[in-house]
């Protein structure tokens, strides 16, 4: 086990989790949320269950053997947001001590895993809980509805805010601005924005530690640079593809990224000769970053990364890149978005963009965090009518996301 030590809000964060025990962690990402877990299940002896995206197994399997003399299986359990469907609550009784990293997988009242996550917490609640998030909501308030729900199931506290707002719907149509319409006989509900943000702020209160980066740490500065082609030219080349594809209109989105393809190779090509290297590339699709990759490859170390890549592979790639093994590495946005620590670039190169803003934070935060000692740097291949649309919309969804937190 390696010697650390824990930085003040690391330790203020354990003693918050220890007083409060039922609570959403919202540090912004790259402030050790996972390390404060595994230090307060240290404290607190209880045998524990660490829920949290598939991908990230490993890597939780990793920091539990570098912070802890935790034995994994008796003392720690891990599993995926997908397996604990099939628990049963005598199993789930077992942990005093429960946390789900990326809770936000939980937010979906509809999806099964949120329900069945519901309904063992209700049926069994364990003396802790503390769901892990850097981006809490990523676009839509309603979203904290289930995680507010989570800590209600505290069995120390006999009355909670939320018995108010056991409805998601109600809390949707109170803290959101709702709108209905028809589209085949069927009623369609939207909700956009935000109302009444008082009273969510104090329902939070309590329930949710957030701290960021900028407040507690001196992490160097990052610096989003857009890189603008020639809109005509881009157009263009999306045009040609539109016309070859009579269903493109529906992978507008998809066309787009892949015309911008062979600029970003050149780009990336001038960063490595800089030497800017190694460099983290991503696109929210599989074909660029396999034509990406493919390009680089020739020349430089090159690895990528995509859903379909095991995850042992995906961790060796990423250890490799940690060593200074590789040049580039390339990645879908959603194989590597969330708990993965890739500090040793500090160049950043968006392809192409994802729709939701806190899935891009999210990524920009891999090298932005605790170990990053260099000026970080984004770089967006960007412009174009696609992208312009999609500048607006994720402004408009930024915009929700600063005023809630």
């Amino acid at each position: 086990m390696l010697k650390y030590k824990l930085y003040p809000h690391q330790r203020s964060g354990i003693k918050y989790i220890l007083d409060h025990k039922y609570l959403i962690l919202s540090d912004s990402m790259g402030l050790g949320k996972s390390l404060q877990v595994i230090e307060a299940i240290k404290r607190t002896n209880y045998r524990a269950l660490i829920i949290c995206p598939a991908s990230l197994k490993l890597t939780w399997a990793r920091e539990i053997g570098t912070f802890s003399d935790l034995v994994i299986g008796k003392d720690i359990v891990i599993k995926s947001y997908d397996s604990i469907k099939k628990m049963t609550p005598a199993e789930w009784s077992t942990f005093g001590f429960v946390a789900g990293d990326e809770i936000h997988y939980a937010k979906n009242p509809d999806a099964q895993r949120t329900q069945r996550l519901h309904e063992l917490m209700e049926e069994s609640p364990p003396r802790y809980f503390v769901g892990m998030t850097g981006t809490p909501i990523k676009g839509r308030v309603q979203e904290f509805w289930s995680l507010l729900m989570l800590c209600a199931y505290n069995p120390e506290q006999d009355n909670t805010p939320m018995d108010k707002w056991q409805n998601y719907w109600d809390f949707s149509r109170h803290f959101s601005n709702h709108s209905s319409f028809v589209i085949n006989d069927r009623v369609v509900n939207k909700f956009e924005g935000h109302r009444n943000v008082t009273e969510l702020r104090e329902l939070l209160e309590g329930n949710y530690l957030r701290r960021k980066a900028s407040e507690v740490l001196d992490l160097p500065p990052i610096i989003r640079k857009d890189i603008l082609f020639n809109e005509d030219e881009i157009d263009r080349a999306l045009q040609t593809r539109l016309d070859s594809d009579a269903k493109a209109f529906a992978t507008y989105k998809v066309n787009n990224a892949l015309v911008k393809v062979k600029p970003t190779i050149a780009y990336c090509k001038d960063l490595l000769e800089q030497g800017e290297g190694p460099i983290l590339i991503f696109s929210d699709h599989v074909t660029p970053v396999w034509e990406i990759a493919k390009t680089l490859g020739k020349k430089y170390k090159v690895r990528f990364i995509t859903g379909e890549i095991p995850m042992s592979k995906r961790e060796e790639s990423k250890e490799l890149f940690q060593d200074g093994k590789l040049d580039a590495l390339v990645c879908t946005i959603g194989s590597m978005c969330e708990g993965h620590t890739l500090t040793a670039a500090s160049n950043m190169v968006f392809n192409d963009l994802n729709y939701v803003p806190g899935t891009i934070a999210q990524v920009e935060k891999r090298i932005h965090r605790i170990g990053q000692t260099k000026t970080c740097i984004i770089h967006r291949m960007y412009w174009g009518k696609m992208d312009a649309f999609l500048a607006k919309t994720l402004d408009e969804k930024i915009k929700t996301l600063v005023e809630v937190l």
